[in-house]
């Protein structure tokens, strides 16, 4: 199964840093005001999900998801959700940390979410990686 990029409305700084980080075989989800990053990213989105309210509904030919604006998950949990649904076993979060402190607590807790349904995650920013260390050996490169 290929893996899910999910993006985010969060500030990157470094597009040729994160370029690197996603392959022509992602899945690639934009969340609502993710949707500024697409054409820095240079990559077509396979799905869109919102709300639409930080961001306007692009309204194109992609399998697009319009969310209530009072709902009880953010647009990117709901993304991460759906995309679990569809089979994903591998997510890499990016524009997801930022300066929104209750988004980017929730955007970490995604982390221990994926990870009680044994899957793995990844969080990515201009600066660092994040992901649940928990049952394997980890190794950090330096």
């Amino acid at each position: 199964m290929k893996r899910c990029v999910i993006v985010g409305g969060a500030d990157i700084n470094n597009y040729e840093y994160i370029k690197t980080r996603i392959t022509e075989n992602d899945y690639v989800v934009f969340c609502d005001s993710g949707l500024k990053h697409m054409k820095a990213l240079g990559v077509a989105p396979s799905l869109i999900v919102g709300d639409f309210d930080s961001y306007n509904n692009p309204n194109l030919d992609v399998e697009t998801i319009v969310l209530p604006c009072e709902k009880d998950d953010t647009d990117t949990v709901y993304a991460v959700k759906e995309a679990s649904k569809r089979g994903f076993d591998e997510f890499l979060l990016i524009g997801v940390i930022g300066a929104r402190l209750d988004h980017t607590l929730g955007n970490v807790s995604i982390l221990l979410y994926l990870e009680s349904l044994s899957k793995k995650g990844v969080i990515i920013d201009d600066y660092s990686e994040m992901e649940i260390v928990s049952k394997e050996t980890a190794f950090i490169d330096y």
